[in-house]
């Protein structure tokens, strides 16, 4: 009787733990509620199948601290304001641009934008000199703001793949897209092709939280859990995984530190 006793409230602790441990996130049936992340498509690191980089780092994050999550994804104006309304725990794309006062960033890696060539004789070309050379055919994906920013006339194009085919055929001299794209879609589609990258501008992929209490209590952690899968490798292991040659740029990853 004194060990059934005694199991009895070993459970009855266990289960006080767990409900204490929700950070209001709420629970159903005994199972904690998914927390909401809002945010938009942005290929390959923010994706509609929930699949893009980003996620996967923030769900394997959250996923660390057992605590589920459920991503909406939302045209970006639209997440912007949702987010800045109320709705969801965390917003998942960069604070800057979301406008919200006082909102608490994690950076989960980097990106940028790269202006791309084929031609040897422009390998060596700075973007400062690029910008000078008005005369010269230059291609970004429809609906980018790229080059025109720098008081360049782009063609326009459909896809990505376009765009390299025509550096690749002296019908482009210059092409800008995000720089993993561009590895990547050059490693599986010309892979003996010579192309030159230079870095046109840096961005963070950030998941942001609200500076409320239970906002506070959610990024302090995720910061913990963060550095969990970091140390364990997982962290590098997702985002090599976006790389099909493997060869990432150091400055992509964020420290543990």
């Amino acid at each position: 009787m004194v060990r059934v006793q005694a199991l009895v409230y070993i459970q009855i602790s266990i289960f006080c733990v767990f409900v204490q441990s929700t950070f209001a996130l709420g629970t159903k049936e005994g199972q904690i509620e998914p927390i909401e992340i809002v945010s938009f498509a942005y290929p390959p690191y923010i994706t509609m199948n929930n699949d893009g980089m980003a996620q996967k780092i923030a769900n394997a994050v959250f996923s660390a601290a057992g605590i589920p999550t459920s991503m909406k994804i939302y045209p970006h104006a639209r997440a912007q304001k949702l987010f800045q309304s109320g709705q969801g725990a965390a917003y998942l794309g960069t604070c800057d641009s979301t406008s919200v006062d006082d909102a608490l960033p994690v950076e989960l890696a980097r990106a940028s934008i790269s202006i791309i060539s084929y031609l040897p004789e422009y390998s060596s070309l700075t973007v400062d000199e690029i910008k000078k050379l008005k005369q010269l055919r230059f291609g970004e994906i429809r609906g980018a703001t790229l080059f025109g920013p720098l008081g360049l006339d782009p063609q326009f194009y459909d896809t990505n793949i376009q765009i390299l085919k025509k550096l690749q055929l002296n019908r482009l001299d210059f092409g800008a897209m995000i720089e993993l794209t561009g590895r990547n879609l050059i490693a599986e589609h010309f892979p003996k092709d010579e192309f030159h990258f230079r870095t046109l501008f840096e961005f963070e992929g950030q998941i942001c939280f609200r500076n409320t209490e239970s906002g506070i209590a959610l990024q302090e952690t995720f910061v913990k859990s963060f550095s969990t899968i970091q140390i364990s490798g997982e962290y590098r292991e997702i985002i090599e995984s976006y790389y099909i040659d493997k060869n990432v740029p150091e400055r992509v990853f964020i420290s543990s530190d």
